[in-house]
């Protein structure tokens, strides 16, 4: 049977059934778009000024054009020969480890799946965000509010690039998404759809074709 369009929901899937369907499905080297859902994440404040939106804000985040599949340690070791040095890359110890050429795990219990994304320059990588509080969806004003609680962070290179040799203009940027917070990853026609439900619904995975 030829498959034009194939799409899979698996609700109230165990992580490691869905890492192998995904493993088994996604085409590497290939951009995917992922839709994630989660609590933000948020500065408390003070006793004096404590943040009023801390528990109630949701964000679903759209991510296109990030490529799945790619393996880090050899985008790096070419990004330094690109770069003009004779450095070997070396990758840094961290919280994560490989588990296959799509996922990662925590080092810690080996039993949280994260999806690693490497940004690609020729497919113009995007990233949208919708806040929810009190679950609607925030107004452009509250959005503003929001802001002004989110963590600042300086986006810098990795160490282990800088002493590979690896310039600014060559450099790999990658991230790791929680499985358990993505809803949709999306590549070409394959469509995976997690959904959640409550622990008393039976597991089940249904294919169309």
């Amino acid at each position: 049977m030829n498959a034009t369009n194939f799409s899979v929901q698996f609700v109230n899937a165990n992580e490691l059934n869905a890492v192998q369907i995904l493993s088994n499905s996604l085409k590497k080297g290939v951009s995917v778009q992922v839709v994630s859902f989660k609590e933000t994440t948020m500065n408390k404040g003070s006793k004096l000024n404590r943040n009023p939106f801390l528990g109630r804000v949701m964000e679903r985040t759209t991510i296109g054009g990030w490529v799945v599949g790619t393996n880090y340690s050899r985008s790096c070791q070419n990004a330094a020969e690109r770069s003009g040095s004779s450095e070997t890359f070396t990758a840094k110890p961290s919280w994560h480890t490989y588990y296959n050429d799509f996922f990662e795990t925590d080092r810690a219990t080996g039993t949280k799946y994260y999806l690693q994304l490497q940004k690609s320059t020729g497919t113009g990588c995007k990233t949208e965000k919708v806040y929810y509080i009190d679950g609607r969806e925030a107004t452009e004003a509250e959005v503003a509010m929001i802001s002004e609680w989110l963590p600042k962070s300086e986006k810098k290179q990795s160490s282990s690039q800088v002493e590979a040799g690896i310039d600014k203009g060559h450099q790999r940027d990658y991230m790791c998404i929680t499985l358990a917070n993505i809803e949709t990853i999306t590549q070409g026609d394959f469509q995976y759809n997690i959904v959640k439900v409550s622990s008393d619904k039976v597991s089940e995975a249904v294919a169309k074709f």
